[in-house]
């Protein structure tokens, strides 16, 4: 989960063309951090997961049909 959570953060910042710091100053959250959830070291707390999905326009009830559907 931790890596399916990571490659979806990575995939979605990347077509968006915004870099770990700017989706850090986006979000308030470490560059750090990002970067070690998009590597699936951590898994992003639900409430930094939603501050990640906002950043990066995701629509958070679209998230979930794909995850379920997975």
């Amino acid at each position: 989960m931790r890596l399916e959570v990571g490659r979806l953060i990575r995939r979605l910042r990347s077509r968006r063309g915004i870099t770990q710091a700017e989706l850090a100053l986006l979000t308030g959250i470490h560059r750090t951090y990002l970067s070690r959830a998009e590597r699936g070291q951590v898994v992003p707390s639900v409430i930094a997961l939603i501050q990640i999905l906002g950043a990066l326009g995701v629509d958070k009830i679209l998230l979930r049909v794909r995850s379920s559907s997975s």
